[in-house]
């Protein structure tokens, strides 16, 4: 296996947010509370908005979405060290040309679970931010 793109360090930085972003893809319904902690967790990382989306979608996503296609989805929250050794795997996975092909025809699936509630954490996460005194502009 080739070297991770990622330090220790910034793998110990993101794990907090893997597994908060995590459960956009459980098959529960998220209430505001639950909103609220994921956007504590995105806030506290010291990630731009821009760079959670990334995280998100580029390594979240692609690990968890077949949960939601599957009968009987997790619904209880997914292992933490399971989560973090299959996203770090998908890091490291050397790209193919089939996945080149592939991935327009994943990508709705692998982005439909978040998408609903994005907007939400957005405004969470700016609201948090401002009650904090940390305002992004």
């Amino acid at each position: 296996m080739s070297e991770s793109p990622l330090t220790p360090e910034e793998i110990e930085r993101r794990k907090p947010v893997w597994f908060a972003l995590s459960e956009l893809w459980l098959d529960t319904e998220l209430t505001d509370s639950d909103l609220h902690h994921i956007a504590t967790k995105m806030v506290d990382s010291g990630y731009s908005l821009n760079e959670l989306r990334v995280i998100c979608d580029s390594e979240i996503a692609p690990v968890v979405y077949k949960n939601l296609l599957t009968p009987v989805g997790v619904w209880s929250g997914f292992d933490e060290s399971w989560l973090a050794q299959q996203i770090i795997s998908q890091i490291n996975k050397p790209k193919r040309w089939q996945d080149a092909l592939l991935d327009p025809l994943r990508r709705p699936f692998i982005h439909y679970a978040g998408e609903s509630e994005w907007p939400l954490l957005v405004l969470k996460y700016r609201e948090i931010k401002r009650a904090k005194n940390r305002i992004e502009l």
